[in-house]
């Protein structure tokens, strides 16, 4: 019998072969979920990450299990899986940046296909095109994105394309270069976004499928804002929008996207955060739920998502809950297929955190059920 919150440490987690039948036994109310973490920093108590992890959560309940360490690899800080469930990608953010593809076994396990560099230090994001034939990375220090063609088997090609954008922000801490911090493929596929944290900047690009090569689309970027930090993004399900979370200012952009040549408009603002709070806190993630009609963003500092529904006509979003993501900088989260949980990687407590989500109104409700793990930086639900 297990109890309700699960306080899993590093001591005794297994490898793959952890995966066994006692996991498949629970069946049909379990799914996976993939854990990407640092691993360059003790995180006492829990101590030292040591790369990707798999774990599975009951999708009625909310109760999760770490089934074990599937990779061993350094600073797996972003993942991203193929549209076809078959193979996971991860950046390693350290100064020689690199991307590795992994085959996704039977048993849950990774098999490495191989590794290629990100032409850029510390690469923070990585993802698929539509299609599952291209993965496109963005290098944080480096400034520049890059784009690879994805081979039958799996294996990542030599890079294709890459990009440096040029340019500073108003802050002269955060933004004396340009840093991109996010890199994703519009619905369609024909053309893919770069939100760059250091310029203040969305770089917009055309996608070739079958070869892999970005292409300027013409007057490629629009300005955020001096100061604003654009980090992640999400798109609608008709490509017609690009909903923009710049980590600086604390905004959420709503930016209307024209499906033809790919231009941006930016047509509404707003705050992820209270009205009346005045501390220091910083946007990480966002994610829109499987219908599209609401949009969850992540606040590091005011340690907490917010909730909003969106007006698909306009682009407004109105506000309708602000809850505690429970735990401390909530990184990256993550809804699984269905869009009955959202799961909460909270870096400096060391807890994944479910929550089970309204359909209806969009509201999330704490399962009370939490997972610890070493730094946990990203969530990544694998297609079954």
């Amino acid at each position: 019998m297990m109890n309700r919150r699960t306080f899993l440490h590093i001591a005794g987690l297994g490898t793959a072969s952890l995966y066994s039948a006692e996991v498949k036994a629970r069946g049909k109310n379990e799914i996976p979920f993939f854990l990407g973490t640092y691993t360059g920093v003790n995180h006492a108590p829990l101590g030292k990450s040591e790369g990707i992890y798999r774990a599975v959560v009951h999708t009625k309940t909310g109760e999760m299990r770490l089934v074990g360490l599937m990779a061993k690899v350094d600073d797996p800080s972003f993942l991203a899986c193929s549209p076809n469930g078959r193979y996971l990608f991860a950046v390693h953010e350290r100064d020689s940046g690199e991307v590795s593809a992994y085959e996704i076994q039977p048993d849950g396990g990774l098999l490495l296909l191989n590794r290629r560099p990100t032409m850029g230090p510390h690469p923070c994001f990585v993802s698929t095109d539509p299609a599952g034939k291209v993965v496109l990375v963005a290098n944080y220090s480096g400034g520049n994105v890059v784009s690879y063609k994805i081979e039958e088997n799996g294996h990542l090609s030599e890079p294709v394309s890459v990009y440096a954008h040029t340019g500073r922000g108003a802050d002269p801490d955060r933004q004396a270069m340009p840093h991109a911090h996010a890199f994703r493929a519009a619905p369609g596929g024909k053309f893919a976004y770069a939100a760059d944290l250091g310029t203040d900047k969305v770089y917009g690009y055309h996608i070739l499928p079958e070869t892999g090569v970005l292409q300027p689309i013409e007057n490629h970027f629009i300005h955020t804002g001096a100061g604003s930090g654009p980090r992640h993004m999400a798109f609608s399900q008709n490509g017609r929008w690009l909903f923009l979370v710049n980590e600086l200012d604390n905004a959420i952009l709503s930016i209307r996207l024209n499906v033809q040549n790919g231009k941006m408009t930016i047509k509404s603002k707003r705050s992820s955060l209270p009205a009346n709070f005045v501390g220091t806190s910083y946007v990480a993630d966002v994610h829109l739920s499987p219908d599209g009609r609401f949009i969850y963003v992540s606040n590091r500092g005011h340690n907490s998502i917010f909730v909003g529904k969106i007006n698909l006509t306009n682009g407004a979003i109105l506000p309708v809950q602000q809850i505690s993501c429970g735990g401390d900088w909530p990184r990256n989260f993550g809804i699984d297929p269905s869009g009955k949980l959202l799961l909460v990687a909270n870096e400096r407590s060391g807890k994944v955190v479910s929550f089970q989500r309204n359909s209806r109104n969009g509201h999330l409700t704490p399962t009370g059920h939490e997972l610890s793990l070493p730094k946990p930086v990203c969530i990544s639900f694998p297609k079954t």
